[in-house]
């Protein structure tokens, strides 16, 4: 990619702590941000542009993750969409309680502190082994003292790829396991969207957590997959956009090209990446262990 952010200057190579825009996603955005400014939530012809453009970003983000469009929830960052999905599903349980595991992001670690202190909320952080993988054996001791204890539904909060060492969790064996309990399996996949192939119903997660900025896109846009009948209190309250679990004045055509450009072709985004891809991540996950 010729970005003119990589000219003449370092080598970058932090590229998990965020990358470049991609040229053509500013050439997707520009006229949302000039021309076609209006509220996609409008009901005049100003809104009309907007309103098509939101509804393409969210079917591409929807194709990357195998969900439907109606199952995307736009956020502000990917921090954001993972304080939805633990602070939305821990609220609306009898007993709160959240499952984690200590290397989380600390956008899942800080959030599970702020509503243990806040809100009261039992928090259980497990330990992971030395290859930095959560055992399903560890999970399911977790959630037989949940059963004994308080029952009901729990959320089980696992990330994907660990932005550090590159550990892939697994998802699969993981949620299934949760699901066998009667918890919610929440997993944040920033690191791994479009590194990754990603299917959510193949992995089996209720909710998903993914960040545009990872993947080529502006900073500022993240997004939460929210399985069909999965309840969760909302993260700001007001006018009832996304669902009504986030409101404020949705974005429009700025949100497009979210999803890795690199895997966009004439029909959309794919959910699996170029083989070039694989093979650094498989290089980065043996070389960090």
């Amino acid at each position: 990619m010729s970005h003119p952010g990589l000219a003449g200057g370092p080598i970058y190579l932090d590229y998990n702590a965020t990358t470049p825009v991609d040229p053509r996603v500013v050439e997707a955005m520009e006229p949302y941000l000039t021309r076609w400014f209006g509220n996609p939530s409008s009901g005049h012809p100003f809104a009309e542009q907007p309103r098509q453009a939101l509804a393409a970003a969210r079917a591409q983000v929807a194709v990357l993750l195998g969900a439907r469009p109606a199952e995307i929830v736009f956020t502000a960052s990917g921090s954001e969409a993972n304080l939805l999905a633990l602070r939305g599903a821990a609220l609306t349980g009898p007993r709160p309680h959240v499952i984690t595991q200590v290397a989380e992001h600390p956008a899942v670690l800080e959030t599970c502190r702020a509503l243990q202190h806040l809100h009261g909320v039992w928090v259980s952080t497990l330990p992971v082994d030395g290859d930095g993988l959560l055992a399903p054996a560890v999970l399911a001791t977790a959630l037989d003292e949940h059963a004994a204890s308080a029952g009901g539904p729990v959320p089980v909060s696992v990330m994907a790829a660990n932005n550090e060492t590159g550990a892939l969790q697994p998802i699969a064996e993981l949620a299934e396991l949760a699901h066998a309990h009667g918890a919610l399996f929440h997993c944040d996949a920033a690191q791994a969207a479009g590194k990754i192939p990603l299917d959510v119903a193949g992995l089996g997660v209720d909710l998903l957590s993914v960040v545009g900025h990872k993947m080529y896109a502006p900073k500022g846009v993240g997004a939460l997959y929210v399985r069909e009948g999965v309840r969760l209190e909302p993260v700001v309250y007001g006018g009832g956009q996304e669902r009504g679990l986030r409101a404020g004045t949705e974005r429009g055509g700025d949100l497009m090209r979210t999803a890795d450009p690199r895997t966009t072709g004439p029909d959309g985004p794919s959910r699996t990446p170029p083989a070039a891809v694989v093979t650094v991540r498989s290089a980065d996950t043996q070389g960090t262990r």
